[in-house]
């Protein structure tokens, strides 16, 4: 019991500390992923418009996603597949931690404020209500936790999406360019 008043009195100064953690991890796993899929060649949907038009042309030249071209031409055609879900799994990894922030950090933020306030009205009790300066800025202090929470929520969740609309869009325009591909394979024969 005596633990938990010392962390309620603590105020939530320490949840700040752990926010502004949180938000970096977000960032960093955001731009690893972004570096991942420039890495791995995930097209954006000009390029893959013009994949699609170069295989359309004359010859049908294989224009494929780096991440699937690979695949494709050392699996073949039928082990492609199952190459396109350890692939999926490979971009997929980590976003879990984006999801998961997004989720968690707005409560740990009202958990800051809820601290905070805890705080503020146990100074006021030590001082008095001849001092309302003291509660204004406990309380300020609190919402600034609140605050974060939803800041680290918004960008991990804005990464998140954007990311995993990514790799959808990336899979089924691999997808479609597989089999555009193999209908120009089988025009050449």
């Amino acid at each position: 019991m005596e633990l938990l008043r010392h962390v309620a009195f603590a105020g939530g100064e320490w949840v700040i500390w752990v926010l502004a953690a949180l938000s970096v991890l977000a960032v960093a796993v955001a731009l690893e992923r972004a570096f991942v899929f420039w890495r791995e060649g995930v097209l954006s949907p000009r390029q893959i418009a013009v994949a699609e038009a170069r295989l359309r042309s004359a010859g049908g030249a294989p224009v494929l996603p780096p991440f699937m071209a690979r695949r494709l031409f050392t699996e073949g055609l039928g082990e492609a597949a199952a190459g396109r879900i350890r692939d999926r799994l490979d971009l997929e990894r980590r976003l879990v931690i984006l999801g998961t922030l997004g989720a968690l950090a707005p409560f740990v933020g009202l958990f800051g404020t809820v601290l905070g306030i805890i705080r503020a009205f146990r100074d006021l009790a030590q001082v008095g209500a001849g001092h309302p300066e003291i509660v204004m800025q406990g309380i300020a202090e609190a919402l600034i936790a609140t605050a974060l929470g939803i800041l680290v929520a918004v960008v991990s969740l804005t990464c998140y999406n954007l990311l995993n609309r990514r790799i959808k869009e990336a899979f089924a325009e691999a997808e479609r360019l597989e089999l555009l591909h193999g209908r120009a394979l089988d025009r050449g024969r």
